[in-house]
C-alpha cells in the first residue's frame, strides 16, 4: 500500500468519526466522555470535534484527489489527535474506559501515521 492510499485511509476514518460526533454527539460522545455527552451543552464542543475533524478530512481527501499538496491537511490532523490526546490523558479517571485508553491509543496511532504520512507526502 503507497502513502496516498494509506492517508485516504486515514482520512475516511477521520471523517466517519467527525460525522458521527457531529450528528449524533450523545452516542459517540458517550464513549469518549461518559454521560455528560448526552446533555446539550458538552454536545457543542463534541459536534464542533466532529467538524473539525470532518473539514479535515474532506480538505485532505480533495488535496489527494486533485494531487495538489497536502502535508498542510495531514499536519493540521496531526494537531487535532494531539489535542484529543492530551485532552483525554488530562481527564484520566474522569473519562470511561474507552475515553480513558481508546481514544488516547487511535489518536496516538494517527498521530504516529499523520507525522510519517506528512513527512512522506511533502517529498
Amino acid at each position: 500500500m503507497n502513502e496516498r492510499q494509506r492517508a485516504t485511509i486515514l482520512c475516511v476514518g477521520r471523517g466517519v468519526i467527525g460525522l458521527e460526533l457531529l450528528l449524533r454527539p450523545g452516542r459517540m460522545g458517550a464513549s469518549w466522555i461518559g454521560r455528560p455527552a448526552r446533555r446539550a451543552g458538552p454536545q457543542v464542543p463534541l459536534r464542533a470535534a466532529g467538524a473539525r475533524d470532518l473539514a479535515l478530512a474532506v480538505g485532505t481527501l480533495t488535496a489527494l484527489w486533485q494531487h495538489a499538496p497536502v502535508g498542510g491537511w495531514l499536519a493540521a490532523g496531526v494537531l487535532a489527535d494531539a489535542a484529543d490526546l492530551t485532552a483525554s490523558l488530562a481527564a484520566g479517571d474522569q473519562l470511561p474506559a474507552l475515553g480513558r485508553f481508546g481514544v488516547p491509543l487511535l489518536a496516538g496511532a494517527a498521530m504516529v501515521e499523520g507525522a510519517l504520512l506528512t513527512r512522506a507526502l511533502r517529498s
